[in-house]
């Protein structure tokens, strides 16, 4: 398992910069969501200054996802990005917002 998520890793990172494609790799054997998070928290530790998560599968009887943001690739509204910075654009509008203080954490 630890072999998978360092190869996973590296292949991730190998793509960042420059942002380019790539296939999803049929010869890594994925087996859980532990190692998905695991390769996410080794990339996300190599890539920028976190300042907030995403969060989305939020459906009900659904368990939600959730992924780091980057003070580096995040900007305050009105935000402007240049087309250069990205391999391929797409439109995903987010909502973000900045909480004064932290949320206290509940059973569930």
């Amino acid at each position: 398992m630890i072999d998978t998520i360092k190869a996973a890793t590296e292949r991730l990172l190998g793509a960042y910069p420059p942002g380019r494609m790539v296939p999803v790799p049929d010869d890594l054997p994925f087996t859980d969501e532990g190692e998905a998070y695991a390769i996410q928290a080794r990339v996300a530790a190599s890539l920028g200054t976190p300042c907030g998560w995403k969060l989305g599968g939020i459906v009900r009887g659904e368990a939600p996802r959730y992924s780091r943001l980057f003070s580096e690739l995040c900007r305050p509204s009105p935000a402007c990005f240049s087309h250069d910075e990205f391999h391929r654009v797409y439109l995903e509008p987010e909502l973000a917002v900045v909480l004064a203080e932290p949320i206290p954490a509940r059973r569930r």
